[in-house]
C-alpha cells in the first residue's frame, strides 16, 4: 500500500524537454555570446570581471576594488 501512496504523492516526473531544447545530431552547436566568451577568457587570464547594470553600482564597486587592492591596481577599465 505504501507504494501506492508514494506513487500518488511522491516525486513528480521531470518535465519533458521542449522541442526547442532538443537538437539533432546535424544541428550546429549553440554559440556562446561574445560578451560571455570575453569575460571567461579575461578571468581565465587573471583579470577580474565585474558587471554592473546601474552607474551607482559601478561607482561603489570601483571604490571597493581600489580599497581592497590599493597597491595592486595598476590599470582599471570601465
Amino acid at each position: 500500500m505504501s507504494k501506492f501512496w508514494s506513487t500518488l504523492f511522491g516525486k513528480k516526473a521531470a518535465p519533458k524537454q521542449s522541442d526547442a531544447e532538443e537538437r539533432g545530431p546535424h544541428m550546429p552547436a549553440k554559440e556562446v555570446p561574445i560578451e560571455q566568451r570575453f569575460a571567461e577568457k579575461f578571468t581565465k587570464l587573471g583579470g577580474k570581471f565585474v558587471y554592473c547594470e546601474q552607474l551607482e553600482d559601478a561607482k561603489t564597486t570601483f571604490t571597493d576594488i581600489v580599497k581592497e587592492y590599493p597597491t595592486e591596481v595598476r590599470e582599471l577599465l570601465c
